[in-house]
């Protein structure tokens, strides 16, 4: 009689480290990290070898569910957004995590906001209920450095960061796409970037028009 979690010794048989509930976020980094998150609010890292991956660290982030799971352009910084009211910072060279964040607010999304010359680690974390926007410093005392009120009426779902031109992408739930650049230039529109003078001379607002939710975003 054989055992149901007697399993056989076989090269089809392998080790596994796989997340107890449904995964929701996986990301790469530039320093050949994946990070996992699932449903449950665990965070798992793992380590890019040359025959793999190899399973690295594993939190219990958040005690509810993740609403988002970023890195910065440089691959050294990571940060968690919860249901439970904050967000958590991670260092993903170390794997450990460095600061966390209580917000009076439910997130809905979160982006870093900066490039590898800038002294202060800007993260934004979009409010699940309002088309609010606060700007943290990620590794500084949780205070909020600047609110984006004005720019969305609906909450954020997306943001993306070009560090090349330094400008976000944002996108709202009723499909309103928006350009804004971050602390270095006030957080204002990107004029001296974009080709046009007004949205309407572009498609930007097709989403809204089709009445169309985005749910990704990326930048070459």
């Amino acid at each position: 009689m054989t055992l149901p979690f007697s399993l056989p010794s076989s090269d089809c048989y392998e080790k596994s480290y796989m997340h107890r509930d449904n995964l929701s976020f996986v990301i790469s980094t530039k320093t050949n990290f994946i990070i996992t998150a699932s449903c449950d609010g665990h965070v798992k890292f793992w380590k890019k070898i040359e025959d793999g991956i190899e399973f690295v660290k594993h939190f219990r982030a958040h005690l509810q569910p993740i609403t988002s799971l970023t890195a910065n352009v440089m691959g050294s910084l990571l940060c968690t957004s919860s249901l439970d009211k904050s967000v958590k910072i991670f260092d993903v060279n170390v794997f450990d995590m460095i600061n966390m964040i209580r917000l009076d607010f439910v997130p809905l999304t979160t982006c870093w906001i900066y490039g590898g010359g800038d002294s202060i680690p800007c993260l934004a974390v979009s409010d699940a209920d309002n088309g609010n926007i606060s700007i943290f410093d990620a590794q500084g005392d949780g205070k909020v450095i600047h609110v984006i009120e004005k720019i969305h009426s609906k909450p954020v779902n997306v943001m993306a960061y070009n560090p090349i031109f330094e400008t976000v992408i944002s996108v709202d739930r009723a499909g309103i796409l928006e350009f804004w650049q971050g602390h270095k230039h006030d957080f204002k529109f990107p004029e001296r970037v974009v080709n046009f003078e007004s949205k309407l001379d572009t498609g930007l607002y097709e989403f809204a028009k089709n009445k169309t939710i985005v749910t990704g975003l990326t930048v070459s």
